[in-house]
């Protein structure tokens, strides 16, 4: 995988930290199981993904707890959720539609995304107007303290969305609120 590809854009105090591919395990990366105890999804309902798990120190923000778990509906189509976390736990305040799709986004999509560690590139300093405008419509407006947005990878070894959706660019966005350690994410798209 190309170092150059950023996997995950993070932005918080006007810096952007590109996440890229890792050669060495660190605190931070796409994809892998979660290892969170998940309450409040449908039993019958397909389980989450692990978009990115997300390590603070390595992005040296502070205020934010170590182990940042960044979860999606990949089988819900249009998902938007809601959740809160501690240690150990997520709890899912809201999701949105409850049920899984069997084909979304396509079928046998994969139970796993693929594991990938990540480093954080060459941090930069910019404003919020800068970071979103290089993606599909996200809020005029920061939206929270922490912005992750997540492509689809090129070169993860997995198509997200299937190749009409990876080609549309959409992208995964959470917002995310440090103290309080909640999560709100959705997806845009061109």
């Amino acid at each position: 995988m190309p170092v150059s590809e950023p996997i995950i854009r993070a932005f918080c105090n006007n810096i952007e930290y590109p996440l890229v591919a890792s050669t060495k395990h660190t605190g931070c990366f796409f994809g892998g199981p979660i290892e969170w105890k998940v309450k409040g999804i449908p039993k019958s309902s397909t389980k989450l993904h692990q978009i990115a798990r997300l390590h603070c120190s390595q992005l040296d923000i502070l205020g934010c707890i170590n182990d940042f778990p960044l979860v999606y509906g990949m089988r819900f189509s249009g998902c938007q959720i809601a959740y809160r976390f501690t240690s150990r736990e997520i709890t899912i305040d809201s999701i949105s539609p409850r049920v899984a799709s069997k084909d979304w986004p396509y079928e046998d999509y994969p139970a796993l995304l693929p594991f990938v560690p990540l480093r954080v590139a060459k941090k930069q300093k910019m404003n919020w107007k800068r970071f979103s405008d290089r993606f599909w419509n996200l809020p005029e407006r920061q939206p929270a303290e922490l912005v992750v947005v997540v492509p689809p990878p090129a070169t993860a070894g997995v198509s997200v969305w299937g190749s009409s959706g990876d080609a549309e660019e959409v992208s995964i966005v959470f917002e995310c609120d440090l103290s309080s350690q909640k999560v709100k994410a959705y997806n845009v798209c061109s």
